[in-house]
């Protein structure tokens, strides 16, 4: 029997609270607001090309799409 099955990893999160004031509050909505938005936009550009082309993205793609 082989006990080498190689390294496991090990996944931890911490979950922290955190107490904005009004200005960190505000700056996290907008900060946040934005990136949901690229998210969106990117999975949008994603899906419409896999729709039109039949197979995914890749990471030159997508980035070559962003620098333009």
């Amino acid at each position: 029997m082989n006990w080498n099955v190689g390294p496991v990893i090990v996944y931890h999160a911490v979950k922290v609270r955190i107490y904005p004031t009004a200005a960190q509050a505000e700056l996290l909505a907008k900060t946040l607001g934005c990136k949901r938005w690229i998210w969106k936009h990117w999975l949008e550009e994603r899906e419409t090309y896999f729709h039109e082309h039949g197979n995914t993205t890749g990471f030159k793609y997508t980035s070559a799409k962003i620098l333009k």
